[in-house]
Protein backbone atom coordinates (compact mmCIF):
# COMPACT_ATOMS: atom_id res chain seq x y z
CA UNK A 1 0.00 0.00 0.00
CA UNK A 2 1.24 3.78 -0.85
CA UNK A 3 0.15 6.55 -0.64
CA UNK A 4 -0.46 9.28 -3.69
CA UNK A 5 -1.30 12.22 -3.71
CA UNK A 6 -3.40 12.85 -6.85
CA UNK A 7 -2.90 16.15 -8.86
CA UNK A 8 -1.43 17.75 -6.20
CA UNK A 9 2.21 17.30 -4.72
CA UNK A 10 3.19 16.99 -1.03
CA UNK A 11 4.28 20.17 -0.31
CA UNK A 12 1.11 21.94 -2.23
CA UNK A 13 -0.85 19.85 0.14
CA UNK A 14 1.14 21.14 3.11
CA UNK A 15 0.64 25.05 2.06
CA UNK A 16 -2.81 25.15 0.81
CA UNK A 17 -4.71 22.72 3.13
CA UNK A 18 -3.01 21.33 6.06
CA UNK A 19 -4.92 23.06 9.41
CA UNK A 20 -6.78 25.01 6.41
CA UNK A 21 -9.32 23.68 4.37
CA UNK A 22 -10.54 19.74 3.69
CA UNK A 23 -9.64 18.20 0.91
CA UNK A 24 -10.35 14.93 -1.40
CA UNK A 25 -7.71 12.78 -2.54
CA UNK A 26 -9.41 10.54 -5.19
CA UNK A 27 -7.25 7.12 -5.39
CA UNK A 28 -5.10 7.84 -3.11
CA UNK A 29 -4.19 4.34 -2.24
CA UNK A 30 -5.09 2.53 -5.65
CA UNK A 31 -6.86 -0.59 -5.97
CA UNK A 32 -6.95 -0.51 -2.51
CA UNK A 33 -7.66 -4.03 -0.77
CA UNK A 34 -8.74 -2.66 3.21
CA UNK A 35 -6.49 -5.15 5.58
CA UNK A 36 -9.47 -5.70 7.90
CA UNK A 37 -13.55 -6.83 7.39
CA UNK A 38 -16.45 -6.29 9.65
CA UNK A 39 -16.17 -9.79 11.29
CA UNK A 40 -12.83 -9.54 12.14
CA UNK A 41 -13.48 -5.82 14.14
CA UNK A 42 -16.34 -6.94 15.93
CA UNK A 43 -14.01 -9.72 17.18
CA UNK A 44 -11.58 -7.19 18.24
CA UNK A 45 -14.26 -5.57 20.03
CA UNK A 46 -14.66 -8.91 21.98
CA UNK A 47 -11.23 -8.40 23.84
CA UNK A 48 -10.53 -6.72 27.19
CA UNK A 49 -7.61 -4.75 26.02
CA UNK A 50 -9.06 -2.93 23.20
CA UNK A 51 -11.18 0.43 23.76
CA UNK A 52 -14.61 -0.07 21.59
CA UNK A 53 -17.87 1.54 20.88
CA UNK A 54 -21.04 0.79 19.30
CA UNK A 55 -22.98 3.75 18.29
CA UNK A 56 -27.06 2.84 18.28
CA UNK A 57 -28.83 5.16 15.54
CA UNK A 58 -29.61 5.58 12.04
CA UNK A 59 -29.62 9.42 11.55
CA UNK A 60 -33.32 9.90 11.89
CA UNK A 61 -33.37 11.14 15.02
CA UNK A 62 -29.66 11.80 16.81
CA UNK A 63 -31.51 12.61 20.46
CA UNK A 64 -32.43 9.09 20.92
CA UNK A 65 -28.85 8.15 20.22
CA UNK A 66 -27.97 5.37 22.99
CA UNK A 67 -23.64 4.39 23.12
CA UNK A 68 -22.49 1.66 24.89
CA UNK A 69 -19.25 0.78 25.68
CA UNK A 70 -17.09 -2.72 25.04
CA UNK A 71 -15.91 -4.86 25.64
CA UNK A 72 -19.01 -6.82 23.82
CA UNK A 73 -19.86 -10.42 24.01
CA UNK A 74 -21.29 -12.29 20.97
CA UNK A 75 -25.00 -12.16 22.54
CA UNK A 76 -24.52 -8.17 22.68
CA UNK A 77 -24.01 -8.89 18.43
CA UNK A 78 -26.57 -10.87 18.13
CA UNK A 79 -28.68 -7.84 19.41
CA UNK A 80 -26.80 -4.99 17.67
CA UNK A 81 -27.56 -6.86 14.20
CA UNK A 82 -31.05 -6.56 14.73
CA UNK A 83 -31.15 -2.66 15.23
CA UNK A 84 -28.86 0.06 12.97
CA UNK A 85 -25.67 0.61 14.67
CA UNK A 86 -22.00 1.92 13.85
CA UNK A 87 -18.83 0.20 15.78
CA UNK A 88 -16.02 2.26 16.58
CA UNK A 89 -12.46 0.39 17.50
CA UNK A 90 -9.46 2.49 18.45
CA UNK A 91 -5.64 1.98 18.14
CA UNK A 92 -6.30 -1.26 15.01
CA UNK A 93 -2.74 -0.25 14.28
CA UNK A 94 -1.74 -1.79 17.18
CA UNK A 95 -3.25 -4.89 16.49
CA UNK A 96 -3.38 -5.47 13.00
CA UNK A 97 0.33 -5.28 11.31
CA UNK A 98 -1.06 -4.04 8.02
CA UNK A 99 -2.97 -1.16 9.40
CA UNK A 100 0.41 -0.17 11.11
CA UNK A 101 2.37 -0.61 7.92
CA UNK A 102 -0.85 1.74 5.84
CA UNK A 103 0.01 4.42 8.81
CA UNK A 104 3.76 4.37 8.31
CA UNK A 105 2.59 6.00 5.09
CA UNK A 106 1.50 8.81 6.78
CA UNK A 107 4.80 9.53 8.19
CA UNK A 108 5.63 13.02 5.92
CA UNK A 109 4.00 14.58 8.99
CA UNK A 110 6.18 13.62 12.26
CA UNK A 111 5.53 11.05 14.55
CA UNK A 112 5.02 13.58 17.85
CA UNK A 113 1.59 14.48 16.24
CA UNK A 114 0.46 11.04 15.27
CA UNK A 115 -2.43 9.96 16.85
CA UNK A 116 -3.69 6.03 16.54
CA UNK A 117 -6.10 4.22 13.52
CA UNK A 118 -9.49 3.90 14.56
CA UNK A 119 -11.91 1.67 12.52
CA UNK A 120 -15.70 2.17 12.06
CA UNK A 121 -17.78 -0.16 10.64
CA UNK A 122 -21.18 0.98 10.11
CA UNK A 123 -24.49 -0.52 8.26
CA UNK A 124 -26.18 1.05 5.28
CA UNK A 125 -27.98 4.48 6.04
CA UNK A 126 -26.21 4.73 9.92
CA UNK A 127 -23.91 7.87 10.91
CA UNK A 128 -22.69 8.91 14.22
CA UNK A 129 -23.73 12.32 13.58
CA UNK A 130 -22.45 15.77 12.52
CA UNK A 131 -19.34 16.26 15.30
CA UNK A 132 -16.05 18.50 14.86
CA UNK A 133 -12.67 16.86 15.88
CA UNK A 134 -10.08 18.84 17.97
CA UNK A 135 -7.06 17.61 15.57
CA UNK A 136 -5.99 16.41 11.79
CA UNK A 137 -8.11 13.47 10.80
CA UNK A 138 -7.49 11.45 7.55
CA UNK A 139 -10.32 9.29 6.39
CA UNK A 140 -9.88 6.40 4.44
CA UNK A 141 -12.76 4.37 2.31
CA UNK A 142 -11.62 0.75 3.36
CA UNK A 143 -15.29 -0.82 2.28
CA UNK A 144 -18.52 0.38 0.32
CA UNK A 145 -19.28 3.69 -0.20
CA UNK A 146 -19.70 6.98 2.42
CA UNK A 147 -21.01 10.52 1.80
CA UNK A 148 -19.50 12.78 3.47
CA UNK A 149 -21.32 16.27 4.56
CA UNK A 150 -19.10 18.78 5.12
CA UNK A 151 -19.27 22.20 7.08
CA UNK A 152 -17.58 25.68 7.66
CA UNK A 153 -14.95 25.30 9.46
CA UNK A 154 -15.60 26.82 13.08
CA UNK A 155 -14.04 28.94 15.48
CA UNK A 156 -15.37 27.85 18.48
CA UNK A 157 -16.57 24.61 19.72
CA UNK A 158 -20.33 24.00 18.57
CA UNK A 159 -23.29 23.19 21.02
CA UNK A 160 -24.15 19.49 21.40
CA UNK A 161 -27.19 17.94 21.94
CA UNK A 162 -28.00 17.23 25.47
CA UNK A 163 -28.76 13.91 27.20
CA UNK A 164 -26.42 12.07 24.63
CA UNK A 165 -22.64 10.78 25.64
CA UNK A 166 -21.60 11.74 21.84
CA UNK A 167 -20.74 15.23 20.81
CA UNK A 168 -23.03 15.63 18.02
CA UNK A 169 -23.84 19.19 16.89
CA UNK A 170 -27.19 20.73 17.49
CA UNK A 171 -26.44 22.71 14.14
CA UNK A 172 -24.94 21.33 11.37
CA UNK A 173 -25.23 23.37 7.89
CA UNK A 174 -23.88 21.45 5.25
CA UNK A 175 -21.22 23.45 2.72
CA UNK A 176 -20.04 20.44 0.44
CA UNK A 177 -20.13 16.61 0.55
CA UNK A 178 -18.40 14.01 -0.99
CA UNK A 179 -18.49 10.33 -2.04
CA UNK A 180 -15.94 8.04 -1.19
CA UNK A 181 -15.66 4.77 -2.82
CA UNK A 182 -12.13 2.37 -1.31
CA UNK A 183 -8.78 4.11 -1.55
CA UNK A 184 -10.70 7.57 -1.70
CA UNK A 185 -8.88 9.74 0.82
CA UNK A 186 -10.81 12.70 3.08
CA UNK A 187 -8.54 15.20 4.73
CA UNK A 188 -10.07 17.26 7.23
CA UNK A 189 -8.83 20.61 9.34
CA UNK A 190 -9.40 20.67 13.19
CA UNK A 191 -12.61 22.15 13.63
CA UNK A 192 -14.45 21.01 10.47
CA UNK A 193 -18.06 19.91 11.16
CA UNK A 194 -18.51 16.48 9.39
CA UNK A 195 -21.22 14.10 8.88
CA UNK A 196 -20.03 10.05 7.23
CA UNK A 197 -23.13 8.55 6.03
CA UNK A 198 -22.77 4.37 5.43
CA UNK A 199 -24.57 4.05 1.63
CA UNK A 200 -24.24 0.31 2.24
CA UNK A 201 -22.33 -1.50 4.66
CA UNK A 202 -19.56 0.82 5.20
CA UNK A 203 -15.87 0.22 7.26
CA UNK A 204 -14.13 3.48 7.02
CA UNK A 205 -10.39 4.17 8.64
CA UNK A 206 -9.47 7.53 10.42
CA UNK A 207 -5.70 8.43 10.70
CA UNK A 208 -5.57 11.03 13.58
CA UNK A 209 -2.54 13.24 14.67
CA UNK A 210 -3.23 15.43 17.17
CA UNK A 211 -1.64 18.04 19.11
CA UNK A 212 -1.54 18.28 23.12
CA UNK A 213 -3.89 21.32 24.49
CA UNK A 214 -2.45 24.20 26.32
CA UNK A 215 -4.14 22.66 28.90
CA UNK A 216 -1.96 19.53 28.94
CA UNK A 217 1.40 21.28 28.08
CA UNK A 218 0.98 23.82 31.48
CA UNK A 219 -0.10 20.62 33.48
CA UNK A 220 2.53 18.82 32.42
CA UNK A 221 5.19 21.43 33.16
CA UNK A 222 4.11 22.36 36.35
CA UNK A 223 4.08 19.12 37.64
CA UNK A 224 7.34 18.50 36.73
CA UNK A 225 8.19 21.43 38.74
CA UNK A 226 6.56 20.66 41.42
CA UNK A 227 8.98 17.63 42.14
CA UNK A 228 11.95 19.92 42.39
CA UNK A 229 10.35 22.19 45.10
CA UNK A 230 10.63 21.39 49.02
CA UNK A 231 7.24 22.49 51.09
CA UNK A 232 9.53 24.27 53.10
CA UNK A 233 10.48 26.51 50.69
CA UNK A 234 8.11 29.58 51.04
CA UNK A 235 7.16 32.65 49.35
CA UNK A 236 9.60 35.98 50.32
CA UNK A 237 7.52 38.72 52.02
CA UNK A 238 8.39 41.92 51.31
CA UNK A 239 9.31 44.42 53.71
CA UNK A 240 5.74 46.46 54.62
CA UNK A 241 5.34 45.90 57.56
CA UNK A 242 4.00 47.41 59.96
CA UNK A 243 0.76 48.24 57.94
CA UNK A 244 -2.59 50.14 58.55
CA UNK A 245 -4.41 47.88 55.78
CA UNK A 246 -4.79 44.53 56.99
CA UNK A 247 -7.13 42.84 54.89
CA UNK A 248 -5.12 44.14 51.97
CA UNK A 249 -2.42 41.94 49.32
CA UNK A 250 0.38 44.73 48.68
CA UNK A 251 1.25 44.75 45.15
CA UNK A 252 4.66 44.28 46.50
CA UNK A 253 3.63 41.07 47.24
CA UNK A 254 2.11 39.64 43.71
CA UNK A 255 5.45 41.47 42.49
CA UNK A 256 7.40 38.76 44.05
CA UNK A 257 4.98 35.60 43.14
CA UNK A 258 5.54 37.31 39.53
CA UNK A 259 9.73 37.21 40.95
CA UNK A 260 9.02 33.56 41.49
CA UNK A 261 6.87 32.09 38.35
CA UNK A 262 9.73 34.55 35.97
CA UNK A 263 12.39 32.37 37.45
CA UNK A 264 11.22 29.34 36.84
CA UNK A 265 13.46 26.73 34.77
CA UNK A 266 12.47 27.16 31.75
CA UNK A 267 15.51 26.17 30.04
CA UNK A 268 14.61 24.58 25.95
CA UNK A 269 15.84 21.12 27.44
CA UNK A 270 13.72 21.33 30.69
CA UNK A 271 10.85 22.27 28.54
CA UNK A 272 11.61 19.53 25.63
CA UNK A 273 11.65 16.75 28.52
CA UNK A 274 8.41 17.94 29.61
CA UNK A 275 7.05 18.11 25.87
CA UNK A 276 8.75 14.85 24.67
CA UNK A 277 7.11 12.93 27.73
CA UNK A 278 3.99 14.70 26.92
CA UNK A 279 3.41 13.79 23.53
CA UNK A 280 4.97 9.70 23.41
CA UNK A 281 2.73 9.03 26.53
CA UNK A 282 0.72 6.01 25.76
CA UNK A 283 -2.65 6.94 24.99
CA UNK A 284 -5.01 4.85 26.41
CA UNK A 285 -2.59 2.74 29.53
CA UNK A 286 -0.76 3.72 31.85
CA UNK A 287 3.10 3.38 31.37
CA UNK A 288 4.86 1.13 33.91
CA UNK A 289 7.96 2.62 33.80
CA UNK A 290 9.90 -0.76 33.04
CA UNK A 291 11.99 0.76 30.62
CA UNK A 292 13.37 3.06 33.47
CA UNK A 293 13.87 0.00 35.85
CA UNK A 294 16.17 -2.10 32.93
CA UNK A 295 17.76 0.62 32.31
CA UNK A 296 19.19 1.16 35.40
CA UNK A 297 20.25 -2.21 36.60
CA UNK A 298 23.58 -2.29 37.90
CA UNK A 299 25.53 -3.93 35.79
CA UNK A 300 24.73 -2.67 32.44
CA UNK A 301 28.18 -4.15 30.52
CA UNK A 302 26.44 -7.95 30.99
CA UNK A 303 22.92 -7.35 30.26
CA UNK A 304 24.60 -5.78 26.73
CA UNK A 305 26.62 -9.25 26.96
CA UNK A 306 23.72 -11.08 27.22
CA UNK A 307 21.82 -9.46 24.31
CA UNK A 308 24.16 -10.14 22.04
CA UNK A 309 24.09 -13.39 22.37
CA UNK A 310 20.02 -13.24 22.01
CA UNK A 311 21.08 -11.18 18.67
CA UNK A 312 23.41 -14.39 17.58
CA UNK A 313 19.50 -15.71 16.43
CA UNK A 314 18.73 -12.66 14.62
CA UNK A 315 19.75 -10.67 11.71
CA UNK A 316 17.11 -7.48 11.47
CA UNK A 317 15.22 -6.12 14.62
CA UNK A 318 11.88 -3.87 14.01
CA UNK A 319 10.33 -1.47 16.30
CA UNK A 320 6.69 -2.62 17.31
CA UNK A 321 4.51 0.05 15.42
CA UNK A 322 2.70 0.01 19.30
CA UNK A 323 5.14 2.23 20.13
CA UNK A 324 5.20 6.06 20.82
CA UNK A 325 9.11 7.11 20.13
CA UNK A 326 10.30 10.82 19.37
CA UNK A 327 13.76 12.55 20.00
CA UNK A 328 14.94 15.98 20.75
CA UNK A 329 18.77 17.31 20.46
CA UNK A 330 19.62 19.41 22.93
CA UNK A 331 23.21 21.03 23.58
CA UNK A 332 24.95 18.34 25.36
CA UNK A 333 22.66 15.11 24.63
CA UNK A 334 20.09 13.31 22.87
CA UNK A 335 17.01 13.20 24.35
CA UNK A 336 14.78 10.37 23.88
CA UNK A 337 10.96 10.14 24.82
CA UNK A 338 9.39 6.41 24.80
CA UNK A 339 6.24 5.73 25.70
CA UNK A 340 6.22 8.54 28.28
CA UNK A 341 9.95 8.10 29.83
CA UNK A 342 12.83 9.72 28.69
CA UNK A 343 16.24 8.80 28.56
CA UNK A 344 19.40 10.43 27.56
CA UNK A 345 22.30 9.45 24.85
CA UNK A 346 25.49 11.04 23.62
CA UNK A 347 24.56 13.32 20.40
CA UNK A 348 27.30 11.35 18.63
CA UNK A 349 24.80 8.66 18.12
CA UNK A 350 22.36 10.96 16.18
CA UNK A 351 22.72 9.53 12.76
CA UNK A 352 22.31 6.04 14.14
CA UNK A 353 19.33 6.82 15.56
CA UNK A 354 17.81 8.58 13.06
CA UNK A 355 18.39 5.59 10.96
CA UNK A 356 16.98 3.36 13.32
CA UNK A 357 13.74 5.82 13.54
CA UNK A 358 13.20 6.83 10.13
CA UNK A 359 13.55 3.11 9.37
CA UNK A 360 11.93 1.59 12.36
CA UNK A 361 14.18 -1.32 12.02
CA UNK A 362 17.78 -1.79 13.03
CA UNK A 363 20.34 -4.73 12.11
CA UNK A 364 22.04 -6.61 14.33
CA UNK A 365 25.63 -6.04 12.80
CA UNK A 366 24.93 -1.80 13.37
CA UNK A 367 24.09 -2.95 16.86
CA UNK A 368 27.26 -4.41 17.43
CA UNK A 369 29.16 -1.01 15.92
CA UNK A 370 27.24 1.07 18.34
CA UNK A 371 29.94 2.57 21.45
CA UNK A 372 27.40 4.48 23.62
CA UNK A 373 26.96 2.67 26.67
CA UNK A 374 23.48 4.53 27.23
CA UNK A 375 21.85 3.69 23.48
CA UNK A 376 23.36 -0.23 23.63
CA UNK A 377 20.92 -0.66 26.83
CA UNK A 378 18.23 1.48 25.29
CA UNK A 379 17.87 -0.88 22.20
CA UNK A 380 18.52 -4.31 24.28
CA UNK A 381 15.70 -2.59 26.77
CA UNK A 382 13.43 -2.42 24.07
CA UNK A 383 14.03 -5.72 22.99
CA UNK A 384 13.48 -7.03 26.15
CA UNK A 385 10.31 -5.03 26.68
CA UNK A 386 9.10 -6.04 22.87
CA UNK A 387 9.39 -2.37 21.48
CA UNK A 388 11.34 -4.28 18.96
CA UNK A 389 10.69 -7.20 17.43
CA UNK A 390 12.88 -10.10 15.11
CA UNK A 391 11.73 -9.95 11.65
CA UNK A 392 13.42 -13.22 10.25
Amino acid sequence: MKLEFSNISKSEFFKYYWQKKPIVLRRAFKDFDCPIDGDTLAGMSLEEDVFSRIILGDGSNFSSYNVEMGPFTIEDFNRFNKVNFSLLVQEVDAFIPEIARLKREFRIIPDWLADDVMVSYSKKGCTVGPHTDFFDVFLLQGKGVKRWEIGELLDKEPEYIDNIDLRIMKEFKIKDYYELQPGDLLYLPPMTPHNGIALGESITLSIGFRKPSIYQIFNEYFESLLSSFSDCERLKEPNIYPTSHPGRIDSSVIAEVTNVLDNLDKDDESIASCFGKLVSRPVRTENTGALSDFIQMENSSSVIDSFKKKLEFHKMLIINDAIRISYYVGEANILIFVEGESFKIEKNELERLDDLLNQRMISTSIYRNIRSISFKMLIAGFFELNYLLPID
